[in-house]
């Protein structure tokens, strides 16, 4: 797995990053258009400055560039410019930016050198660490994709001072995740300072995104290429959130905004089928509201097509998805499987 670099200024990253390859390698940042006017361009300034032939490209914002199309145009640039195997990818942005370039330097020449710089709350603490690359194809999200570690992950919590609110919110659903499935400490921290916290950045943020970071280091580690099934307790709420932002065509849900609706049904799965307290149940989703996140569906989904990409997730075995459930806060107990009445009850809770 890569190295975690945790509270470096993105300023090092360049000087850090040539003791790793040579001069004049190629270099190629990515990101989207936002990103790439806030950090993006000073970013290869630096680099140039470093002595790499340095260049960026942005992609369109959002899940709906996380596409086999947008790699391919990635592909034809990086062709262009004649990359070569130890060029290297800078994948700097949220969780769609790290997705989409860690899958083309996977991919590309079977396999360039790649350096994770997430931008967001949710790439800091959860979709920039652990290797999984991939896009999304109509039939549903990361079907297509790779393992793939990066040299670094460069985590620095400054750059989220002027990330916006929604998204903020976004990246607290897997930062309540963390404490649910393996922290019973951080998520009752989470609970004494969730008003202060759901404000956006501050210092007493940094140690907090440090311990999700190592939590997911930790679990990856013992199974990097989710072989094991150790892996798998990270998907709590997952399957049902995936379903929900493919079943709405990623349009009306950001990621930890489903994630926080599949929480909840799967808080729920716990009490009925894995002897979670009602009253912890009572806590998560007590703590899901007060983060400003959702607990139920915005408007309708067909139930036909949950169950429609729930059959096509990835965690799915013998015609079954296995779930994530909690036996208690901070214990997770991943391979469960779910009757469908059971699942049907559960759906209900959250409109779904």
């Amino acid at each position: 797995m890569g190295k975690l670099i945790v509270g470096k200024p993105l300023s090092r990253l360049p000087a850090i990053l040539a003791g790793y390859v040579g001069p004049q390698t190629k270099v190629m940042v990515v990101a989207d258009s936002a990103i790439a006017n806030r950090h993006g361009r000073s970013l290869v300034t630096g680099l140039r400055n470093a002595g790499f032939d340095a260049a960026l490209t942005v992609v369109p914002a959002g899940e709906r560039s996380k596409t086999l199309a947008q790699a391919d145009r990635l592909y034809r640039e990086l062709a262009r410019r004649r990359f070569e195997r130890q060029s290297i990818l800078i994948a700097l942005g949220g969780g769609v930016v790290g997705d989409l370039t860690g899958f083309v330097a996977a991919t590309f020449l079977r396999g360039i050198k790649l350096v994770q710089v997430p931008t967001t709350l949710l790439a800091q603490v959860d979709a920039a660490i652990g290797g999984k690359t991939g896009v999304d194809i109509p039939e549903g999200k990361n079907l297509v994709g790779a393992f793939y570690h990066p040299l670094f992950v460069w985590i620095d919590p400054l750059l989220l001072k002027t990330l916006p609110l929604r998204h903020w919110k976004n990246g607290l659903a897997e930062v309540i995740k963390y404490g649910v499935i393996r922290d019973a400490g951080l998520f009752e921290r989470l609970e004494c300072r969730i008003d202060h916290l759901v404000k956006g950045y501050s210092t007493e943020w940094a140690p907090i995104i440090a311990r999700c970071a190592q939590i997911k280091a930790e679990v990856v580690k013992q199974d990097p290429f989710e072989t094991t099934g150790r892996r798998a307790i990270l998907n709590f709420g997952h399957s049902i959130g995936h379903a929900i932002e493919a079943a709405a065509g990623y349009r009306d849900y950001l990621h930890g905004e489903a994630i926080a609706v599949g929480m909840v049904v799967a808080g729920r799965l716990s009490e009925n089928m894995t002897g979670f307290k009602s009253s912890d149940r009572s806590r998560l989703d007590s703590l899901l509201r007060r983060a400003g996140l959702p607990l139920e569906a915005r408007r309708p989904i067909s139930r036909r097509r949950i169950f429609e990409f729930l059959a096509r997730d990835k965690k799915t075995q013998d015609g079954a998805v296995k779930f994530v459930l909690l036996r208690k806060l901070g214990k997770a107990v991943s391979g469960q499987q779910v009757d469908k009445q059971s699942l049907v009850d559960a759906l209900a809770v959250s409109d779904l």
